[in-house]
C-alpha cells in the first residue's frame, strides 16, 4: 500500500526501480566526469617539484605523475637497464655462455652502473672489514633509492663472479678456500 492508502502495482514497481537505476547511472557518469575533468586541470607536485605534464585524460596524467613519483623516490632504478627472468638465466651467467654481457664500456648499458656501484660497495664493505651476506646486498639494493628487484641483484652478483671479481666477491662474502 502506498502512503494514499493505494496498492502499487508489481509493474510500477518495477517502472521505479528502473528510474532510479537510470538516474544512478547518470549521477555516476556526471560524477566520474567531474573526477576527470579535476584531475586533467591538477597541478602535480612530486618531492616538492612541479610536474609539467602535457596530457588530454585522466588516465595518462596520471601514470606521467606515479612515473615521477617513482623516479624521484627510487632515484636508481635506472642503473638496472638489462633484466633477467628466470635462475637459468644466472646459471648462464655464471657459466659464461650469457650473451647479453658484451657492451660498450662506459655507455651504461648492461647494467654496467649498478655492477660499479655493487663492486665499490662491496670493497667499502671489504675496507672496513665487515662481513656481508647476499641478505645484505639484497636489502640494500632492493630498498630505496634503488628498487632493485631480487632476481637482477642475484644476477649482477653472478656476473662480478665470472668477471674475475672473485678475489673481491670472496673477501666481501667471507668465503674460504682457493680463489
Amino acid at each position: 500500500m502506498s502512503s494514499s492508502g493505494t496498492y502499487l502495482s508489481f509493474e510500477s514497481i518495477q517502472d521505479i526501480i528502473r528510474k532510479r537505476q537510470q538516474q544512478a547511472r547518470i549521477l555516476e557518469e556526471r560524477a566520474r566526469s567531474y573526477i576527470e575533468k579535476a584531475i586533467v586541470g591538477a597541478k602535480v607536485i612530486v618531492h616538492g617539484e612541479v610536474m609539467d605534464i602535457k596530457t588530454g585524460n585522466a588516465k595518462d596524467k596520471l601514470d606521467a605523475a606515479m612515473n615521477g613519483l617513482v623516479e624521484s623516490v627510487y632515484s636508481k632504478l635506472n642503473m638496472v637497464n638489462r633484466f633477467v627472468e628466470s635462475d637459468a638465466d644466472i646459471l648462464s651467467i655464471l657459466n659464461g655462455t650469457d650473451d647479453g654481457q658484451i657492451a660498450f664500456t662506459g655507455q651504461g648499458a648492461n647494467n654496467e652502473d649498478a655492477l660499479n656501484e655493487i663492486s665499490q660497495w662491496l670493497e667499502l664493505q671489504n675496507q672496513k672489514m665487515l662481513s656481508t651476506s647476499m641478505g645484505d646486498v639484497q636489502r640494500r639494493y632492493q630498498a630505496i633509492p634503488y628498487g632493485w628487484r631480487e632476481i637482477d641483484i642475484a644476477a649482477l652478483i653472478a656476473r662480478l663472479i665470472s668477471a674475475e671479481n672473485l678475489h673481491q666477491i670472496r673477501r666481501c662474502f667471507g668465503w674460504q678456500g682457493r680463489a
